[in-house]
């Protein structure tokens, strides 16, 4: 699959896509949000098709594949871990919910399930954001997304 996108990226369409970034990241002492946070699934998920916008080719259907493609497979297994985390707490939630409360119900069965304290799972969970965001840096050399 080697199609090439029309047109590069004009100053209006990136100010756009920082406009648009910003809307959809959301930030919260209290919870650490899979999908929503900085670092995130919905900010890797982002910065992937921004790169692919950027670089007028095309790299694949999913996030993991274009993340490979784009030469970042650091990002493509923290992708891949922020989507069993999400899975997961789904399973002892019951719900599609992509935040746990820090001290939550579901911070706690959610350790269980993997053996962990709650502390312990939100720690980890946000070093896996937080290397997602420094990952997330180097994809997006001229700040596009930020």
């Amino acid at each position: 699959h080697d199609i090439c996108l029309s047109r590069p990226l004009g100053p209006e369409d990136r100010d756009e896509l920082r406009r648009i970034r910003s809307e959809l990241l959301k930030t919260s002492q209290q919870k650490t949000d899979l999908k929503y946070g900085a670092g995130g699934l919905i900010d890797i998920e982002f910065s992937a098709q921004l790169a692919v916008l950027a670089n007028q080719q095309w790299a694949g259907r999913s996030t993991a594949e274009q993340l490979l493609k784009l030469g970042r497979p650091k990002l493509a297994r923290d992708y891949s871990d922020l989507r069993r985390y999400e899975q997961l707490l789904a399973l002892v939630s019951g719900t599609t919910q992509q935040s746990l409360a820090n001290d939550g119900e579901e911070a706690i069965r959610l350790g269980q399930l993997l053996k962990l304290s709650p502390e312990d799972l939100i720690s980890e969970i946000q070093g896996v954001m937080a290397r997602s965001q420094a990952e997330l840096k180097a994809l997006d050399p001229e700040n596009l997304s930020r």
